[in-house]
């Protein structure tokens, strides 16, 4: 246990009613996180990387193991299910360049949010921001209040945003990543005030924070 992973833990007291963590991290006796220094022996996890040693990698997706994974997502709450696991393949996906002042920036393709941050960039770009748009309080307030409505417009678009692999959203990525797109978004912002709802900025539905995250190995 590491002095910054025993910190850590003591940010999410929830960690203490999770089975799995609680088996790795809490002391049963004291019912307190290990002390940094202690020797932490994840069994579980141990086993798991013994048999894809001796079985090949084929037993993440496929057999005991699978299932055993698929059962413990359902436990949790998952929707992945084993088929899923079956069906699973890496993709490679090529990068999308944006054309920032003559920069060039490659974001990750959807269903990656790379071209959200690009789109909030091709919006703000054209305000050709100074030192001083942050020199004064009026100037710091105007500053933020445009930020602020970039990203309301960007965060509305990420409703519209699905796999590729089952939605087709060519025009979505089509109109995220155009500057002139962006432009007309910006010319839209009210420099004195903001819009009334989700709907004025391009939001379709309420997504719920689902607290996920997912891997992307970026080779260059």
């Amino acid at each position: 246990m590491s002095k910054h992973m025993y910190d850590s833990l003591h940010t999410n007291s929830k960690v203490k009613m999770d089975k799995q963590l609680r088996q790795m991290y809490v002391d049963e006796h004291s019912n307190e996180f290990y002390k940094p220094g202690t020797i932490i022996k994840p069994d579980k996890l141990c086993r798991t990387l013994e048999i894809i040693a001796e079985q090949g990698g084929d037993s993440l997706y496929i057999g005991k193991l699978a299932e055993m994974f698929a059962s413990d997502l359902k436990d949790m709450g998952s929707i992945i299910t084993k088929h899923d696991l079956e069906e699973y393949e890496v993709r490679w996906n090529d990068s999308i360049p944006i054309d920032i002042n003559g920069d060039i920036m490659y974001v990750i393709p959807p269903p990656a949010s790379g071209i959200l941050v690009s789109y909030i960039v091709n919006i703000l770009k054209n305000y050709n921001f100074k030192p001083e748009d942050i020199s004064s309080v009026n100037s710091t307030i105007l500053t933020y209040h445009r930020i602020i409505e970039a990203f309301k417009h960007t965060y509305g678009k990420r409703t519209q945003i699905g796999d590729p692999k089952y939605v087709n959203i060519d025009d979505l990525v089509k109109n995220l990543t155009s500057s002139e797109y962006a432009e007309n978004i910006r010319l839209t912002i009210d420099e004195n005030s903001t819009k009334d709802g989700p709907q004025d900025y391009g939001g379709q539905f309420y997504i719920k924070d689902s607290h996920g995250t997912a891997h992307i190995s970026v080779l260059g």
